[in-house]
């Protein structure tokens, strides 16, 4: 079985993280890290230490490196839209940490290259999905275990104010106008969880409920209302003021079985009550398995199944959230992916 050798843009907490999971995988080496175009380790031939002049350089070296199979992109959140444009035509997979992009014509370009190109190389880093309270409520819908899936209450909870204060991730302070780097930065995991169970979204409501200490981020508390083309209904909040530790949090009711935290209810026509199923313990390996499914692609098994055309629609829905506490209203996320229309019924 083929070793793969991994290059990582970028020397913070998720490359850290990323760094941990390849150390432990049997099938994967990191063999280059670079951050901010200076090498901090470097098992090829490039003396170690040496500094790229400029992003081109960098890119071209990744491109043209035949001993690199696949790139980890972890650079600040603005960066990453330019590092996937160079990469994207080089015959490695790209791993890059989410917000793939956070305006329209950053992913028009995104999917324009990859269109030209015809690749399929480019997984983001949405590693909620390999979460796996996540794999197994999917694994309950797919088997039909919900008849007349109706209502879905999720929450995500976390502390970003350090970020607020400019003591971490300065980067989030610059973003683009009209753009809530906390719903791009942070939200974004709990939307594209429940866009991979429930399907595509209709239409978003947003109400603000943000704190005088956020305003230099536009926000971070909010009720999301989202109707999904099912017509199941997700009743959302979300905080970056949370005083305790950060918390993702989804559960399901049906016309039959219901699901919260720790437990499955099952309606049993034959009893009084409804019979309990324990949920499995969250084992927080969804970094590891979101690398075997790195491995798979670069093995030919499987194709990016957080792709592009998934992140973008993950951007149209915190686009429509943005469009709604604008306009105080509804808004239709188009599935189409050719834009967003307010809804003022």
């Amino acid at each position: 079985m083929n070793k793969y050798s991994f290059a990582i843009i970028g020397h913070g907490y998720m490359a850290g993280r990323y760094i941990k999971c390849i150390d432990n995988n049997s099938r994967a080496a990191v063999k280059l890290i670079v951050h901010r175009r200076r090498t901090v380790r470097n098992d090829f031939a490039r003396d170690s230490g040496a500094s790229f002049a400029s992003d081109d350089e960098l890119c071209s070296f990744l491109r043209n490196q035949n001993n690199i199979d696949a790139i980890i992109i972890c650079s600040p959140d603005h960066t990453h839209p330019e590092y996937v444009s160079r990469l994207l035509s080089c015959n490695k997979i790209i791993l890059c940490e989410k917000p793939l992009a956070r305006t329209e014509q950053e992913f028009q370009t995104l999917l324009h290259l990859s269109k030209i190109d015809g690749k399929n190389n480019v997984a983001v880093g949405m590693n909620c999905r390999f979460r796996s309270k996540i794999q197994y409520l999917k694994g309950l819908i797919e088997g039909g275990a919900f008849k007349g899936l109706k209502f879905v209450n999720a929450s995500y909870f976390s502390n970003i104010t350090p970020i607020i204060q400019g003591r971490l991730k300065t980067w989030w302070l610059e973003y683009p106008q009209g753009a809530i780097p906390f719903l791009h930065g942070g939200a974004i995991h709990l939307f594209d969880a429940l866009r991979l169970l429930l399907g595509d979204v209709e239409e978003v409501l947003c109400i603000p409920a943000s704190t005088k200490s956020s305003h230099n981020i536009g926000g971070e508390s909010f009720i999301v209302v989202m109707r999904f083309t099912s017509d199941c209904i997700a009743n959302i909040t979300i905080t970056g003021t949370s005083p305790g530790p950060n918390r993702f949090q989804i559960s399901i009711e049906s016309d039959n079985c219901a699901v919260d935290e720790e437990n499955q209810y099952v309606l049993d026509p034959d009893a009084h009550s409804p019979r309990c199923v324990s949920l499995p313990v969250e084992d927080f390996k969804d970094l590891d398995r979101q690398l075997t499914h790195i491995i798979d692609i670069l093995d030919g098994k499987a194709n990016p199944i957080n792709s592009i055309g998934e992140a973008y629609k993950n951007f149209r829905v915190i686009k429509a959230c943005e469009e709604s506490i604008v306009s105080k209203s509804w808004v239709r996320v188009n599935t189409a992916m050719s834009g967003t229309e307010n809804n003022h019924g």
